[in-house]
């Protein structure tokens, strides 16, 4: 069988050689908890300018509003979930403190 493969492949791919592949580690961390870091830090680098910037857009639709009770509220809602979203950033930060605590 496994000389019909071969020359099966020999057929179809006349000019394919074997090739010596090597992954390196993507992560640059050999330890779970270094993983878990850099994956926080990641999420803080993108989510606190992303509240910032949705802290404005929310207080720019209340501002502009002139009046328009939905304007208002869709901006309330925006800083509302915006602060819900930083509440969980910081939580999420603290919870992998106080997980790493209790285990060591």
């Amino acid at each position: 069988m496994k000389i019909l493969f071969s020359n099966l492949w020999e057929i179809f791919f006349p000019k394919c050689q074997a090739v010596t592949v090597t992954f390196t580690n993507p992560l640059a961390t050999q330890d779970f908890r270094a993983f878990i870091d850099n994956i926080l830090n990641i999420i803080f680098t993108v989510g606190l300018p992303l509240s910032v910037v949705m802290m404005l857009i929310g207080g720019i639709l209340i501002v502009s509003a002139g009046g328009d009770q939905s304007q208002i509220e869709k901006g309330k809602k925006i800083l509302f979930y915006t602060l819900v979203g930083l509440t969980l950033l910081f939580m999420a930060r603290g919870l992998v403190e106080l997980m790493d605590y209790l285990i060591r």
